[in-house]
């Protein structure tokens, strides 16, 4: 993360939210989107609490939309 942090700001230019995309690092250290880490995690039971618009339906729809929060996991 400090090497990142480095090379952006020592390149002086401005970054958007919308120039990152978040998600997940995998256990075989793949990148996963947040709507791909949710399938993941929904799939293995992963899932213990919903938070903001996410409801209990999301559990076990295929829903495209819900995406994936640390809180979700714990």
């Amino acid at each position: 993360m400090r090497k990142q942090y480095d090379f952006i700001f020592t390149m002086n230019q401005t970054l958007k939210h919308s120039d990152f995309e978040e998600g997940f690092i995998d256990n075989r250290n793949a990148f996963l989107t947040r709507k791909e880490a949710w399938e993941v995690a929904r799939k293995g039971n992963q899932i213990f609490r919903l938070c903001g618009s996410q409801t209990e339906s999301d559990l076990y729809l295929d829903s495209p939309a819900v995406k994936l929060y640390s809180e979700n996991l714990y």
